[in-house]
């Protein structure tokens, strides 16, 4: 008569089987194999959150709610550039740049720094609210140059406190517009990035 084979060591060598496939199934090409339990818990924790948030919202430099929607154009406006007034404040520097969004990135149409006032007899407290308030200053001239409008929008002359806004052209171009992107900055009463966004109204940005 032929043995009759035991159902315990049939499920033993099954499960051996199974936690051999599980290893080979798991194992990094570098460094030594973990077996299946660490490897299926490393899984968990891995997709226990749902998919990998985005880069630059990993590092906290970025934040993609907002960004939706200062870039997003409107369909009857086909390929018109919506351009955004970019202010960002690092330990040392303020950097001010008037951008829009295309396909292939962003593009920078004007830059300004801080760290450029001293060539205007700007030398200390390049950080502070006057400084920002000047880098934006030197960004909107340089904006109104390179789109033509500086012979047109003088901006206001006489600072007499009051509220100024600017007036359209009649035989000529209209204002060059752009919507202030404070990034991961506070917006709260009184802010620096507000300095910057004053000089859009003085100059007819």
């Amino acid at each position: 008569m032929e043995p009759v084979p035991q159902p315990g060591r049939s499920r033993r060598a099954g499960s051996q089987a199974a936690q051999e496939q599980q290893q080979l199934l798991f194992a990094r090409e570098e460094g030594p194999a973990r077996s299946a339990p660490e490897a299926c818990s490393w899984l968990q924790q891995l997709f226990r959150c749902g998919a990998v948030k985005y880069r630059r919202r990993r590092q906290g430099k970025t934040d993609y709610r907002a960004r939706l929607r200062l870039c997003t154009q409107d369909k009857n406006k086909y390929n018109t550039h919506k351009y955004r007034l970019v202010v960002r404040f690092s330990n040392k520097d303020v950097t001010c740049q008037v951008v829009y969004a295309s396909i292939a990135g962003d593009v920078v149409v004007a830059a300004a720094y801080a760290h450029e006032l001293p060539k205007y007899g700007l030398n200390v407290g390049l950080k502070n609210y006057a400084a920002a308030y000047c880098v934006g200053l030197l960004l909107a001239r340089r904006v109104l140059t390179k789109f033509g409008l500086a012979e047109h929008y003088a901006g206001q002359e006489e600072p007499d406190g009051e509220d100024y806004n600017v007036d359209p052209v009649e035989d000529g171009p209209r204002p060059f517009s752009c919507l202030l992107d404070a990034g991961l900055k506070r917006t709260s009463t009184g802010s620096k990035t507000f300095a910057a966004l004053k000089v859009r109204v003085d100059v007819c940005v």
